[in-house]
């Protein structure tokens, strides 16, 4: 597999499985972005990646980041910005952190990704087991990935 002439954009690229995905696409040629909260001297950075700062829960942030990346074939979004906790010990405020993080954070990514990307273009949201198996104290966790999409949205989807 070569994504080579291709550029990718992780949103949560700075750690974890968006850390990973970097790393991977880059050793297959890749142009990419990696973009995250944590300012650029902070991280650990890689070879031939260009690293952007993004607050997901920000949506000119996001806009930005988009209109500074030009056209894009792929975009994985990995962040989950946001605090979970116990639901009968979480107020609204609280509890919507995590909304506004992973799944707000997440449609506006597509939202203004999704003009940009290239005829065989994707966008693929992370989520994890929380759906399937949720865990005490993981109530928003559970239900922002939930709401999320279970296919991934192509280029003739991206106005529906």
């Amino acid at each position: 597999m070569s994504l080579a002439g291709e550029r990718v954009v992780v949103v949560g690229g700075t750690s974890g499985m968006g850390a990973a995905t970097v790393r991977a696409a880059r050793r297959l040629g890749a142009e990419v972005v990696s973009a995250g909260r944590r300012p650029v001297a902070e991280r650990d950075s890689f070879d031939g990646v260009h690293e952007v700062v993004v607050d997901s829960t920000d949506e000119a942030s996001v806009r930005a980041l988009f209109e500074s990346v030009g056209e894009l074939d792929h975009l994985l979004v990995t962040a989950s910005p946001g605090q979970s906790g116990m639901f009968l010990e979480q107020d609204l405020p609280h509890a919507r952190t995590f909304m506004d993080g992973k799944f707000f954070g997440s449609w506006t990514c597509a939202r203004y990704a999704a003009p940009r990307l290239r005829s065989r273009g994707s966008i693929t949201f992370v989520t994890g087991d929380a759906v399937a198996r949720p865990s005490t104290g993981r109530s928003m966790i559970t239900a922002a990935f939930a709401g999320r999409p279970a296919r991934g949205l192509g280029r003739g989807r991206a106005g529906g």
